[in-house]
């Protein structure tokens, strides 16, 4: 639950983003519970994730290249360890225009 609550997810007609909501992270730092987390992150854990979305249109523009799209534009992937948000949760945001 902390980590789902890190982000806010958008979806719209042409639009998909998930943006860092910098004041829950703040709040999660102060957590006592967070300082566990990272430092089970720092040590070398791996957990898989993993969040296919196929769109009804063609990728337009993506903003993240972790971001990894089909070659028809239409089913992006995007793969990373889950416990790397701890350390740089932003470079975990995209937004991907449709």
């Amino acid at each position: 639950s902390m980590f789902s609550s890190l982000y806010n997810f958008k979806i719209s007609d042409g639009e998909i983003s998930n943006k860092l909501d910098k004041m829950k992270w703040d709040s999660l730092q102060k957590n006592p519970q967070f300082s566990q987390i990272k430092e089970a992150a720092n040590t070398g854990i791996d957990v898989p994730y993993s969040l296919t979305i196929k769109l009804p249109r063609p990728v337009k523009k993506v903003n993240n290249p972790i971001v990894k799209m089909s070659d028809d534009k239409k089913t992006i992937t995007i793969k990373y360890n889950l416990m790397d948000t701890y350390n740089d949760p932003a470079r975990f945001e995209y937004n991907i225009e449709y």
